[in-house]
């Protein structure tokens, strides 16, 4: 159903891409400076500098040979469909152990036992031809590497089983993937659903929102007891992540309609504004400063606003910076809504 309905990569995505070169060019010893172009296009600004670090002393501290980036098939492990390209891996074949390392750039925590993880370890037995015999007690390490997600107090979460452990997992996600390429699979709702791009019209996603809704609109006794309690809030939670999954995708659709010429009745769009950069390089706005007595090239050139901060002119500031466009967001308009879809049909006269 995805290959229905690709979805355009987005601002938060494209950060992501650029973080994720800036981080896999360091491991390999080319440090880009803060302002340098992606090949995507984003420049490189001092945050992803500043959350590589994480990424790159654990990458330093790993033995055993690395791969950067390379590009995996587990056909034979998961699924022919199934391919992936990890951001680094370490073979240690002396002490038997593999680490797969991902980054991960976003602030939705991402656990180490993602099945991502699980179907990279699968693509490096397939590319170095480890069968299950021989590595059933490696080590195995799964490591996300999130800069940017807070829960823990640590960027770095692993997570290490045996090589048999492994093959067990595999298993089961093959045997997963194997029924969801069956013809007619069924679809099954869950927290997959919020990065699924076929949601807004999978009949699955549609029929637990409608229920959602329903659930949404009855009353809730006010004495709960201890358990009850726990239970209608995992439920309430449960229901919330999945009627968010759904809006989303609905969200994406209508915008999509809506900037290819189309009317949404009740919705229209506006453009956002992006982060306030200079239209200056970098080694100029620093000389700038110093001709206006203002320093503003420690510890890095520092940012529109945060020039107006240190004393430079705000309209010498505004002349040279801009504002990007930024990310497009669905607002309600000021069309009322009318809900003739549900009203009741029109009665019509029989002839007999």
């Amino acid at each position: 159903m995805e290959a229905l309905y690709p979805q355009p990569e987005g601002e938060e995505a494209r950060l992501g891409t650029a973080a994720h070169w800036y981080v896999t060019e360091a491991v390999q010893g080319r440090f880009h400076p803060v302002g340098a172009l992606a090949p995507n296009g984003v420049p490189i600004d001092l945050e992803m500098v500043e959350c590589g670090e994480s990424f790159i002393d654990y990458a330093a501290n790993l033995g055993g040979a690395h791969w950067v980036e390379r590009h995996l098939t587990m056909e034979r492990t998961v699924h022919v469909q199934c391919m992936g390209t990890p951001d680094l891996v370490s073979i240690d074949w002396g002490a038997h152990r593999i680490d797969v390392v991902d980054y991960k750039y976003g602030h939705r925590y991402v656990p180490p036992t993602t099945p991502q993880l699980l179907a990279y370890v699968g693509g490096v037995f397939e590319a170095d031809h480890l069968d299950r015999d021989v590595t059933k007690g490696w080590q195995i390490t799964r490591t996300i590497v999130q800069p940017r997600n807070y829960q823990d107090r640590t960027p770095v979460r692993s997570y290490s089983s045996l090589g048999w452990q492994v093959w067990d997992e595999l298993d089961v996600l093959a045997d997963a993937a194997h029924a969801a390429a069956q013809p007619g699979a069924a679809t099954v709702t869950g927290d997959h659903c919020r990065d699924c791009s076929a949601r807004h019209a999978c009949p699955a996603a549609q029929a637990v929102g409608a229920h959602v809704l329903d659930i949404a609109g009855q009353s809730v006794p006010h004495e709960l007891d201890d358990h009850a309690l726990g239970l209608q809030l995992a439920l309430i939670d449960r229901a919330g992540t999945r009627l968010a999954a759904l809006r989303t995708g609905l969200e994406a659709e209508a915008m999509g309609r809506i900037r290819a010429g189309r009317r949404v009745q009740g919705w229209t769009w506006e453009q956002g504004e992006g982060r306030e950069a200079w239209t200056l390089p970098p080694d100029q706005v620093v000389a700038l400063g110093e001709t206006m007595g203002v320093p503003l090239g420690k510890p890095a050139t520092l940012t529109p606003g945060q020039a107006r901060k240190a004393g430079l002119d705000p309209e010498l500031v505004a002349a040279l910076s801009r504002r990007p466009p930024g990310a497009v967001k669905l607002i309600r308009s000021d069309t009322p809504l009318t809900f003739t879809a549900f009203a009741p049909p029109t009665p019509t006269e029989t002839t007999t």
